[in-house]
């Protein structure tokens, strides 16, 4: 399951393989789903840290076992030319 996270700037998902459980720090969280603010690019993280920020942030929690998250996909959408916004995008996954 996933869950939109409130209070984003951008859209921002977390991905669970429990039916219910969206807490961020929990064992279940599999990864994230992020976009930019236009929603025309979209990244999918698997679980890990963050490598903004520190070492003391992940003191208390329990998730993020020390790996920093890496990338696993993305997905850009542009806008059709001769349709301009009214039409379909393409696709780049």
């Amino acid at each position: 399951t996933s869950k939109k996270r409130a209070g984003s700037k951008t859209s921002n998902y977390l991905i669970s393989m429990g039916r219910n459980d969206l807490d961020k720090n929990s064992a279940n969280i599999i990864g994230k789903l992020r976009s930019n603010f236009l929603g025309t690019e979209y990244a999918i993280y698997d679980d890990g840290r963050n490598p903004e920020f520190d070492e003391s942030y992940y003191e208390d929690r329990k998730c993020c076992d020390g790996d920093i998250r890496c990338e696993l996909g993305a997905i850009t959408y542009s806008s059709n030319t001769s349709l301009g916004s009214k039409g379909p995008r393409k696709m780049k996954a």
